[in-house]
């Protein structure tokens, strides 16, 4: 294998002859060449990763649907109501290299490209920042979505107000990496991992063609979908573990499965493994604090002194907040395995 570092992450051309190893030399890598600018731009975050069980044709043609973003992830990265019709126009026609094309939402423009064969990156010039996607196919119905977030030193935002607040409590989060995965990358990933899972069934179900008489796109909003569609049967058919009929795919799974955030995230990253441990040290510890909390107001209770008095209510004080402590460090901890999302229960 031909392999090398690029961005941060390990590139791999799985051709060890002669010729690969030309051909890889000869090869441009769809890197982010933001990363190579730090007088300008410089990282909002570092590279977030989940594996997903869904096949990599269906999470690109997702991510090239801005529009689902206020549907899919209503309440979370967005808002039913705020869609008011977003149009979108090429500015690059799909080539064997990929496409770009620019969204006009009403309220902020952006642009998207694809660089074929897994590379999609959103600029957002009012906000001063860059999303950068890789969707790499791991097996057929399964695929690693890798993800990074750079901003522009010069241009990036500082709102006043409400939404100037609201984006700071955001960089916070962001600055660690374990509150960003759990709170923000895969709360996220959990409004699209069930329904994509469910959809490319139905969709293969009909055959792998069905998407042009089963999709309605009368509107210019469906403009990236379209491309990337138009791409993938001129140029991309050929690459592999694309299904092609719905047995090429692994069994139905429950949402238990598709949300599985531990299996799919958590045990390949260091800093949320890392996390997990010291909160499986902690549990122990409060529940024998609160517990002993508990014995000292019942001996000093027993003994005769005042149910009021500072000993008593101190102990009993401690042991409620090593309570709330214990309670509150198992219900994070959840966050590093399952969160069940339904879409029709986020009112």
């Amino acid at each position: 294998l031909v392999l090398q570092v690029l961005n941060g992450l390990l590139w791999v051309w799985p051709d060890a002859s002669p010729a690969g190893a030309a051909a890889a030399a000869s090869a441009a890598a769809a890197v982010i060449p933001e990363l190579d600018q730090p007088d300008e731009w410089e990282p909002r975050t570092d590279w977030f990763m989940r594996d997903m069980p869904i096949s990599m044709e269906t999470v690109v043609e997702n991510v090239t649907d801005p529009c689902h973003a206020n549907f899919t992830h209503h309440k979370v990265q967005g808002s039913r109501t705020a869609e008011k019709g977003t149009a979108i126009r090429p500015l690059t026609a799909p080539s064997p290299a990929g496409f770009m094309m620019e969204q006009d939402s009403g309220r902020f423009k952006a642009t998207f490209e694809f660089q074929a064969p897994c590379f999609l990156k959103y600029e957002f010039p009012v906000f001063g920042r860059v999303m950068a996607v890789y969707i790499v196919p791991t097996d057929k119905g399964h695929c690693r979505m890798i993800t990074r977030f750079i901003k522009n030193r010069k241009t990036y935002t500082r709102r006043p107000g409400l939404m100037g607040i609201v984006l700071k409590v955001m960089e916070l989060v962001e600055a660690n990496r374990v509150l960003e995965h759990v709170l923000m990358r895969n709360k996220v990933l959990d409004g699209d991992n069930h329904i994509l899972h469910v959809q490319e069934r139905q969709l293969l179900a009909e055959g792998v063609s069905s998407w042009q008489k089963n999709y309605y796109m009368p509107g210019t909003s469906d403009t990236g979908v379209a491309a990337w569609r138009s791409w993938l049967t001129k140029y991309g058919a050929a690459m592999p573990l694309l299904p092609k009929t719905l047995d090429d795919l692994p069994p139905l799974m429950d949402r238990r499965e598709t949300l599985d955030r531990y299996h799919q995230h958590t045990k390949h990253c260091p800093d949320c493994m890392k996390a997990l441990k010291r909160i499986d040290t902690a549990l122990p510890v409060t529940w024998a604090a609160t517990a002993a909390a508990i014995l000292v107001a019942g001996v000093s209770a027993a003994s005769g002194t005042p149910l009021l008095s500072a000993n008593v209510g101190g102990a009993v004080a401690a042991a409620a907040v090593l309570a709330l402590m214990h309670r509150g460090l198992k219900q994070f901890r959840q966050l590093f395995f399952f969160t069940d999302y339904v879409h029709a229960d986020v009112a």
